[in-house]
């Protein structure tokens, strides 16, 4: 109740909470309520929907600070529940994954989730409801696991790869079809480092050994490796990484560095600037075609018309210079890199890199991929897949607020 003078006003009911033993002290604001109880702490949300949390430590009492986190004390120490905003949440082998190491990610236009495992299974968990189902990969060269998710919009396909071999999964709303795995003719082994797939349908292979083109072979995966030619489907050296930006345009990285194929595949041009002789881990396209390049060891590169537009590095707020993976929305580009997270602006006159510092003790090491929609961003980590809601405005640091305890 809210009383003012003689008023008595009904703020709220509360039904569903353990009110009548062992409750400490409650914290209320509002519709929005807390109690500490022996069993743990209870809260009710302005729309008296119930959540349990430290469900069964005896809490003793709770509290909000100005920040809007809460804290909770027990019977075995202090606990903090970061306001809404900065929770992350982990869906690992508790909640039904195969496995808590998750390697690749990807989203379909179902709204799913695909989870490339380190146990050959593919793991599809429902974005809303968060049920899970499983595709089982019964081909022994997925025994390390599936490293890469693409899907390719115009066929409706699923495409994944793990070191040694390639499979597609056609007709992805369905699950009819068998799946299909790439292979050579005479059972040669390849070591895929990185695949990508042209609006055409071409496949292009980042192998041990060069650059590989497959044109879009519908009824089958086979290929003849006495077919390629080095300069026109085969580029020598060792590769890794391919990308086709969105006017088919072919860039991949090798030991002597970025290189580009136009979509007509008769021009060849090497990038020879000096910055990107370094070892390339992934590539990516703004809109307006810029390229980004996430280096080993030399930070972030974007590429605009042949030229460096910018070059972003720990001296610019990167948490390291070895960036590991790219995912673009809109102007917001997000990195892994391999000491954390950030995502670098550049909706402003000055680009803003940005980092996540609340993320730290689960996304500093052992990242694989990501994923982000216009809510969330997902990461596939080595302790399952964590992710939380993100701002689309710029998150700027908050000072903390002054306690003065004394003035001469």
């Amino acid at each position: 109740y809210n009383k003012k003078g003689t008023t008595v006003k009904l703020v709220t009911k509360i039904t569903d909470l353990p009110l009548n033993s062992d409750i400490g002290v409650f914290y209320a604001q509002d519709k929005d309520i807390w109690v500490s109880h022996k069993k743990g702490v209870y809260h009710q949300n302005p729309q008296g929907k119930i959540a349990v949390y430290l469900e069964g430590i005896h809490t003793v009492q709770v509290m909000k600070d100005v920040m809007g986190n809460m804290w909770f004390s027990t019977i075995n120490g202090i606990y903090m529940l970061p306001r809404e905003d900065n929770r992350m949440y982990i869906i690992d082998e508790n909640q039904g994954l195969s496995s808590n190491v998750v390697k690749s990610l990807t989203k379909d236009d179902h709204d799913r989730l695909w989870l490339g495992m380190n146990d050959s299974i593919l793991n599809v968990l429902d974005k809303n409801t968060l049920n899970l189902s499983y595709v089982a990969i019964r081909n022994s060269k997925f025994s390390m696991g599936i490293k890469k998710l693409q899907l390719d919009p115009a066929s409706n396909s699923l495409y994944f790869s793990s070191e040694y071999s390639l499979g597609i999964i056609r007709n992805l709303y369905t699950l009819r079809e068998p799946i299909e795995y790439l292979s050579e003719t005479n059972n040669e082994v390849f070591v895929i480092k990185d695949f990508s797939i042209s609006k055409k349908g071409t496949l292009a292979l980042a192998l041990s050994s060069g650059v590989m083109l497959i044109p879009d072979q519908k009824d089958s995966l086979v290929f003849k490796i006495e077919s390629l030619k080095n300069g026109l489907n085969f580029f020598q050296d060792r590769s890794y990484t391919v990308f086709y930006d969105s006017a088919d345009n072919l860039w991949f990285s090798n030991i002597n560095g970025l290189n580009n194929i136009k979509p007509d595949g008769g021009s060849f041009a090497s990038i020879t600037k000096p910055k990107l002789k370094q070892r390339i881990n992934d590539i990516k396209q703004l809109k307006d075609g810029s390229i980004i390049l996430a280096t080993d060891g030399y930070g972030l590169v974007f590429l605009h018309e042949g030229k460096i537009l910018y070059h972003f590095t720990q001296a610019q707020g990167l948490a390291s210079n070895i960036c590991k993976k790219i995912f673009v929305v809109d102007n917001h580009v997000w990195v892994i890199t391999n000491k954390g997270v950030n995502r670098i602006c550049l909706d402003r006159k000055k680009p803003l890199v940005e980092a996540f510092e609340y993320t730290n003790s689960l996304l500093r090491n052992d990242v694989n991929d990501l994923y982000i929609d216009a809510k969330n961003s997902y990461f596939a980590t080595n302790s399952g897949l964590v992710y939380f809601k993100h701002r689309a405005n710029h998150h700027q640091v908050v000072p903390p607020r002054p306690q003065i305890s004394s003035i001469t």
